[in-house]
């Protein structure tokens, strides 16, 4: 059999979700176990949506995969209470650790003053900004 490599500049969300899914096959057949995908929002009155985040959790941590709130409501202590919430799931779950992963711009103090430990760090990962590695112990 042949096969090419093909370059897609406008990928599908479908396409997308064959790489994804074949990552998650992989994992689980190393891992014994898949993750259970979660999301918490933050929602205004008429339920826009106005923050969030989306994790996965395993059976020993959660990784925040992502953590947003809206620019119009940032810095009113809504991250703190989003990641809270993560953090309260993953306790009830009786779950080790949480981790998550940040550009140096995006929130690197936010995690440290919430008791997240610096694990690691690639200098000038994306335009000249570092990536961050964090742990909590839950």
């Amino acid at each position: 059999m042949n096969y090419k490599i093909d370059i897609d500049l406008h990928p599908g969300t479908a396409d997308i979700d064959i790489l994804q899914q074949g990552l998650n096959d992989f994992n689980a057949d190393k891992l014994k176990e898949r993750p259970h995908e979660f999301a918490i929002y933050l929602r205004d009155e008429q339920d826009k949506i106005r923050g969030g985040i989306t994790a996965l959790a395993f059976s020993d941590s959660i990784h925040i995969a992502l953590l947003w709130v809206d620019k119009t409501v940032r810095s009113s202590g809504y991250g703190s209470l989003l990641l809270e919430a993560a953090e309260d799931m993953a306790i009830k779950q009786k779950l080790q650790f949480a981790y998550v992963d940040t550009f140096g711009f995006q929130g690197g103090d936010f995690y440290l003053k919430r008791g997240y430990e610096l694990i690691g760090k690639v200098e000038s990962a994306l335009l000249g900004h570092p990536r961050l590695f964090f742990r909590k112990k839950m």
